[in-house]
């Protein structure tokens, strides 16, 4: 599904979201690793026609959504194996006339945001996924200004009375880009 992912940034009086929900039992760290594990393996067990299908839902869904037509910009991902396919949009977001950003990995769990012109000028970065070789980076704030809609990955997402908690990877790129960015973000994740 397409889900909204609120953010903290209190003093543009977004709300802020609550984190996810840990028990004494299980310390949130934990709690993480075996939701990501549980994740990985349902992503895992999907065929490639699943996947596909879901790719084509979630691709729908969001050309579909007002901010999706009123975006003037889209920071998105290129996708991984066994992940929702993002080319679709990628290329849809070009073919529209969409500034298009994706993200360069840097070290040390930052990453860039990098506009992209051309799919065919991508190459496999240091974590192999599809990455912008050129251009200079721009910066999370610049982009929300621009009016630039983020659309993020995720394992999985939970709904929580204060919004959508999303769980990536581990890394924490995403964490950080959102700290900085103010504009309106998508998960998607089925």
């Amino acid at each position: 599904m397409v889900q909204w992912r609120r953010h903290s940034v209190e003093k543009k009086g977004l709300p802020v979201p609550t984190k996810p929900i840990s028990s004494p039992a299980l310390p949130l760290a934990e709690a993480k690793r075996a939701a990501r594990a549980a994740a990985k393996a349902r992503w895992a067990s999907l065929s490639p026609a699943a996947l596909d299908a879901i790719s084509a839902g979630l691709c729908a869904r969001l050309f579909a959504l007002p901010a999706w037509r009123q975006a003037a910009g889209v920071f998105c991902f290129a996708s991984m194996p066994g992940e929702p396919d993002t080319f679709p949009v990628l290329r849809r977001a070009l073919a529209e006339g969409k500034l298009l950003y994706l993200p360069r990995v840097v070290g040390g769990g930052v990453m860039e945001l990098v506009a992209v012109r051309d799919l065919g000028t991508l190459a496999p970065g240091d974590l192999h996924i599809p990455e912008p070789t050129g251009s200079a980076p721009a910066s999370p704030a610049a982009l929300a200004a621009a009016g630039t809609l983020a659309l993020l990955p995720g394992l999985a997402a939970a709904a929580t009375p204060a919004g959508i908690t999303r769980l990536g990877r581990g890394g924490g790129y995403y964490d950080r880009f959102l700290a900085a960015f103010a504009g309106p973000s998508l998960q998607l994740c089925p």
